[in-house]
């Protein structure tokens, strides 16, 4: 098991990212969870999406940037 996370950042929006934040966790198995993120009004057309698509999520933490891909999972729409 890792050691939690002490500073954490959001990547810069002139990279293209947007700072969100995590509305909810759904723990769907003991492995995978299910993350809710709310998406701020003004930057609602920007996360419209379709099955199969994609969303890389981008932290700072401890002075290392750290990317991922996650795939979209929820009907889009919702």
């Amino acid at each position: 098991m890792s050691e939690p996370a002490t500073a954490v950042t959001p990547a810069p929006e002139d990279e293209g990212f947007v700072p969100l934040r995590i509305k909810d966790v759904v723990r769907e198995t003991a492995e995978a969870v299910s993350l809710i993120l709310d998406i701020p009004e003004r930057h609602a057309g920007q996360f419209s999406y379709l099955s199969g698509q994609f969303l890389t999520l981008s932290v700072h933490i401890d002075g290392r940037d750290h990317r991922r891909c996650y795939s979209m999972s929820s009907t889009p729409g919702l």
